[in-house]
Order: C-alpha cells, then sequence, then structure tokens
C-alpha cells in the first residue's frame, strides 16, 4: 500500500530486510558488470583476479552509498557498527578489547580448520587441485598484484560484507526472527554469494560473526575475525 499511497502506511525503522538485500545485490551485480567488462582488457589468465578486483571496489562503493543513505534517514554510521539497545547505558560504548581478542582467535581458528578443509578438496578432487594450484603460481609470479589481493581480502572484503551481512542483514533477521533463525539464515545467506566448494566454511564464519555481533553489539570484532579467516585463506595459497 505504501507504493500508491504513502500516508496509508508507517515504514519500518530502516535498515530492513530489504534494505539489506537490495545494497547485497547491488553489490554483486555492480561487481560481476565491472569484472566481466574488465576481463575483456586483461584476458582469460587474468579474469579470477580482475574480477577479485572488481567486487572488492563494488563492495566498499556499496558500504559508502549505503552508509549515505541511511544517514538521510536518521540512521549514522555508528548506529550500525554499534548495535544500542534503548537499555544500554553510556559504558557500553566503550571498545571490549576482550571481544576483540575473541574475534581475532576465532577467525584464526576457523582459518585454519578452512585450510585443512581446502586441503581435504584439494586431495580428493583433481580438479580443484588444478585450479588451486594455478591461481597460486599466478600470484607467486606477480608480487604486485598478489599484494593488492590481499589487500581486498583482509581489508576491503571484510569491512564491506561485515557491514552489509551482519550489520545490516543480521540485525534486520534478527529483528524480525530473532534467535537461530537469523542467525543460520544470516549464515546461509552469506554463504551462497560465495564459490559452493566455500559454501560449508564461509557459512561457519557467518555463524560465528553474527554471534560475535549479537553478544559484543559491535561490527569490530567480526571484522577481526573476518580479516583473521581470510588471512589463513592467503597464506594456504602459498604452502597446500
Amino acid at each position: 500500500p505504501f507504493l500508491y499511497d504513502p500516508w496509508s502506511e508507517k515504514l519500518p525503522r530502516p535498515p530492513t530486510v530489504t534494505h539489506a538485500m537490495v545494497a547485497i545485490m547491488a553489490m554483486i551485480e555492480c561487481g560481476a558488470i565491472a569484472g566481466a567488462i574488465s576481463g575483456v582488457f586483461v584476458g582469460p589468465d587474468r579474469l579470477w583476479f580482475a574480477r577479485s578486483i572488481a567486487y572488492g571496489i563494488a563492495g566498499l562503493l556499496t558500504w559508502i552509498i549505503m552508509s549515505s543513505w541511511l544517514k538521510k534517514r536518521d540512521v549514522p554510521n555508528h548506529a550500525v557498527w554499534h548495535w544500542k539497545n534503548e537499555s544500554d547505558d553510556k559504558q557500553s560504548e566503550r571498545r571490549d578489547y576482550g571481544a576483540l581478542l575473541t574475534g581475532f582467535g576465532a577467525g584464526t581458528l576457523l582459518g585454519l580448520l578452512a585450510w585443512a578443509y581446502s586441503g581435504a578438496l584439494i586431495a580428493l578432487f583433481p580438479g580443484a587441485a588444478a585450479e588451486f594450484n594455478k591461481t597460486a603460481a599466478y600470484l607467486l609470479a606477480n608480487p604486485a598484484e598478489h599484494w593488492w589481493f590481499a589487500a581486498l581480502v583482509m581489508i576491503a572484503a571484510p569491512l564491506a560484507e561485515e557491514y552489509l551481512f551482519r550489520g545490516l542483514l543480521f540485525r534486520a533477521l534478527d529483528r524480525e526472527w530473532g534467535g537461530w533463525k537469523a542467525v543460520l539464515g544470516s549464515a546461509m545467506f552469506f554463504a551462497i554469494y560465495h564459490a559452493p566448494d566455500a559454501w560449508l566454511p564461509v557459512a561457519s564464519l557467518g555463524v560465528l560473526n553474527a554471534l560475535l555481533f549479537r553478544r559484543s553489539r559491535s561490527l569490530w570484532p567480526c571484522v577481526l575475525a573476518h580479516l583473521a579467516y581470510n588471512g589463513c585463506i592467503t597464506l594456504s595459497l602459498h604452502y597446500l
């Protein structure tokens, strides 16, 4: 009804599930389009790298645009990064260093488990091993691009994805569903935007960060967990 009669229905306070999903789909689609266009110029051997860079840039731009859009609707950036209840006092806004350490440690542990999971896939599926080795050899032969890739997966991706998938989507699902439905639902949404062979470890990271966000009321422990996880995956390119 609101589409036709704006006065007939009061909209829920943003961010909602719709806001989160529109932003996530915009990031995915814009990244895919930019990656496809850049692939015309870089050639097939560097297509995966071009797509990765395009996805990282699309994520950062989506974060900036969404932050500006929400700010105009009385939702400042701080309100997304810090999940404050009405009953919270000023002391709850202080940075919880224990939560930051927990996030980094849990993300490292999960990253090591994902490393072992990747090793098992490579051992079981020769095709996966060939593709993995091709990527690793390319990065080792091009150290400058390796640094760009590391910056993408350890800085751009954690900041943009935690803002979108936990700060917006999980918060909205927790308001609508609550409990484990929201945790698992947001984790599955997070996983399906990654390669199918990474669904299990990525969904596990989604569960971990949803629980961290709910407990710490801050996205920063989630960002550190995501950074540590992606760091382990990046290191695995050298040793698997």
